[in-house]
């Protein structure tokens, strides 16, 4: 997979020279599987609350290209409707080992052959196997 960002810290993401902490400034919006395409897309918006930064950004959008892997597990117990909307981890992980949704790898660029996988505090999971993963502001 190839990338134009990094992830740190398994919730941060550098995008040319900037830190975008999506744990704590932004909400999940929503995300879009064009079958057609073989796109996937995750779209976050900044969030309301006192403890973001002024200049941060409005939104974050990740498009997942050349996707050949898809899952999706929902929330796995009931709790408050925002926790589905806040990100818990982001990592690259190899896609040889797709039996583990919730390991994480500290790595800041994803080998050939890793997937990404998305975690949010409800428990939710998105996994994706791509050619490619781009942000864009």
């Amino acid at each position: 997979m190839k990338t134009n960002f990094q992830i740190e810290h398994f919730r941060d993401i550098l995008f040319d020279g900037r830190h975008i902490d999506l744990h704590n400034n932004f909400k999940f919006q929503d995300f879009h599987y064009d079958l057609d395409k073989g796109q996937v897309t995750l779209r976050w918006i900044k969030d309301a609350g006192d403890w973001i930064v002024q200049n941060e950004l409005s939104r974050v959008m990740i498009t997942h290209i050349g996707v050949t892997y898809f899952k999706f597990l929902p929330m796995l117990e009931p709790v408050l409707p925002e926790d589905s909307q806040i990100l818990s981890e982001v990592t690259f992980f190899p896609s040889a080992d797709r039996q583990q949704d919730t390991h994480f790898l500290d790595q800041s660029k994803p080998d050939q052959e890793d997937d990404i996988i998305y975690t949010f505090i409800g428990g939710q999971v998105l996994r994706i196997g791509c050619d490619e993963a781009t942000l864009s502001i």
